[in-house]
């Protein structure tokens, strides 16, 4: 590693949208020289060709920069390890049957969908944005790479595109990461349309399928069982307050949509994470983990179960980053 420095994308001049560590590679010897054989300067190159000339900046595919990418990555360990899907993390070799396929919508700069690819070799990963600016800055100036075998990008329509893949590939998404804001910074409206949400259900996996989203809470909560299980941390959002109260709607949309199957019954199990040091809820819904009683002590015994998955498969994948606590801090049964 030649050259080391971290890199921020902004929506604008005061909004972080994504933060990488990036290191720059030797320019391969083919393309060592200003002008080559075509005799054109550098300055009159396109600017992906300029990059190889110079050498391509390249992400950290091991480093989450916010506590809350942190957050989403342990939710995914949990989940991995309750699900008793661990094959995910095989390196190498042949796999019998289709591969696992993960949706991040919303890509910022690329970090998320390229540590699940990291870490997860056999996962199918797609990152999916609607403005092909971000996807341009995330390759050419966030390091996210351009050819990598099991995660590819596509610009698209998010709610237009789990649409297509619910008709041409229901049951097929294993896991889906939405962190993606309109211009309020709240979840698009159209993300908790019963339309979007229906799409969704019929391409989440009917076994384990499991969605993780980015949330703004606004502040912590206050007392709750929760609070005392969880080192002192409350849900991480006050529920009559305006954010809270988004939190609140966005939850209840997600689990009526992905895990309610009538009569009131439910196939799965919703449930909020607060983000240290961040106003960040993250909402996990997922149908590997069954409902049970709504007790004090079934809770307890959930996150005892999501932090011991969370350990093991983390261990296992290779984080460089502590994930038990993550995955269960401020834990709220939704």
């Amino acid at each position: 590693k030649e050259v080391e420095e971290w890199r921020v994308l902004r929506f604008n001049g005061f909004t972080r949208q994504s933060v990488t560590r990036v290191h720059r590679e030797p320019a391969p010897p083919s393309v060592g020289s200003n002008s080559g054989g075509s005799g054109v300067a550098v300055d009159q190159v396109a600017p992906a060709a300029v990059l190889e000339r110079q050498g391509r900046w390249v992400a950290d595919p091991e480093c989450l920069a916010f506590p809350y990418t942190k957050a989403i990555a342990s939710a995914v360990a949990s989940v991995v390890g309750v699900a008793g899907v661990q094959h995910w993390m095989q390196r190498g070799g042949s796999h019998s049957g289709a591969r696992p396929n993960c949706l991040c919508l919303g890509m910022g700069g690329g970090s998320v969908p390229l540590f699940l690819a990291h870490h997860f070799p056999l996962l199918q990963v797609q990152g999916v944005d609607v403005d092909p600016v971000v996807v341009d800055a995330a390759r050419h100036h966030m390091g996210f790479p351009p050819h990598r075998a099991g995660l590819e990008v596509v610009v698209a329509d998010a709610v237009q595109h789990v649409a297509q893949l619910a008709g041409s590939a229901p049951g097929t998404v294993d896991l889906a990461v939405l962190d993606l804001y309109d211009g309020r910074d709240a979840v698009p409206a159209d993300m908790l349309s019963p339309g979007f949400l229906g799409a969704l259900s019929k391409a989440l996996h009917p076994a384990h399928g499991t969605a993780i989203v980015n949330l703004h809470g606004g502040g912590l909560g206050g007392f709750s069982f929760s609070r005392l299980l969880t080192r002192g941390q409350g849900p991480g959002y006050v529920k009559d307050s305006e954010k809270g109260s988004a939190v609140v709607k966005t939850a209840a949309a997600f689990k009526a949509g992905l895990l309610q199957v009538g009569g009131g019954r439910t196939r799965g199990l919703a449930y909020t994470l607060s983000v240290a040091s961040q106003g960040n809820i993250i909402l996990v819904v997922t149908r590997a983990v069954k409902p049970g009683a709504a007790s004090g002590l079934q809770h307890y015994e959930t996150m005892t179960r999501l932090q011991a998955a969370a350990d093991a498969v983390s261990t296992a994948a290779g984080f460089v980053f502590t994930t038990d606590v993550r995955a269960t801090r401020g834990f709220t049964p939704c």
